[in-house]
C-alpha cells in the first residue's frame, strides 16, 4: 500500500493492497494521502486488490466524497465486483456524478 501526498489543488492517489478488510483502514488510507489538504481528485488504484469488504469500499465513497469533500473520485482497475459496490455506495449517498472508472476488470 503506498500514497502519494498531493500538493495544493493537486490531485491525490492512494495504491489499495491486495486485501481491504474494515472501515478503519480506509479511512487510514484517505488520512495517510491526503490528511487536511483539499485536493481536486483522488485517484485509486485498485489493480493488486483481489478481495475487500463492502464496509471498506462504503467506508472509502464516505471519507472522500462526503467528509473530505474531494470533488472526483478515480478508481482504476477495480474488479467489476467493486466498482459495484463503490457505486451503490455512491448512489446511497448521491454522490454517484463524483466517481469515475477506468479499465474495470473482471
Amino acid at each position: 500500500m503506498t500514497t502519494t501526498a498531493p500538493s495544493k489543488a493537486d490531485g491525490a492517489s492512494i495504491e489499495l493492497p491486495e486485501r481491504t478488510s474494515n472501515r478503519a483502514e480506509a479511512t487510514k488510507l484517505v488520512d495517510d494521502a491526503i490528511g487536511e489538504t483539499r485536493v481536486a481528485v483522488l485517484t485509486v488504484d485498485a489493480s493488486q486488490m483481489v478481495l475487500s469488504a463492502p464496509s471498506f469500499l462504503d467506508q472509502l465513497v464516505k471519507d472522500v466524497l462526503i467528509t473530505r469533500r474531494v470533488p472526483e473520485l478515480v478508481v482504476v482497475s477495480a474488479t467489476e465486483r467493486a466498482g459495484r459496490l463503490l457505486t451503490a455506495a455512491a448512489i446511497r449517498r448521491q454522490v454517484e456524478a463524483l466517481i469515475r472508472f477506468e479499465n474495470t476488470r473482471s
